[in-house]
């Protein structure tokens, strides 16, 4: 009997999607944060956070991390950064499952332009 082969993973962002963020352009804070050597990283990261988010369904850190190969903590902060001023101000719910584990929803901001791009 041949084993089974495992579930092909889910499908990523889709890579011709426009990012919100350019990610030259965006600063993020805290104390060890150096620009010229995250800026690009952290960037990219809150795109891939925010093209798997912006369906507005209800996910989990670990199915955002699934599809996007960053690990929980970082989305867990992207997700933070979303709700600040500088990132559109966007709303982002959060609702307790159980034991531990919650899920997050992305509501974007309706005045929220960036990236050269009209509402």
């Amino acid at each position: 009997m041949a084993k089974k082969k495992p579930p092909p993973p889910p499908p990523g962002p889709d890579p011709y999607q426009r990012d919100l963020f350019a990610p030259e352009d965006v600063w993020f804070d805290g104390e060890t944060y150096v620009h010229e050597r995250d800026g690009q990283r952290l960037g990219a990261q809150i795109n891939r956070v925010l093209h798997v988010m912006q369906d507005g369904e209800w996910r989990t850190l670990r199915e955002i991390s699934e599809r996007t190969g960053d690990p929980e903590a970082s989305i867990s902060a992207r997700i933070r950064d979303f709700r600040k001023d500088r990132f559109g101000k966007n709303k982002v719910d959060s609702e307790h499952i159980g034991h531990g584990l919650w899920r997050y929803r992305f509501i974007p901001n309706p005045q929220f332009r960036s990236n050269g791009s009209d509402p």
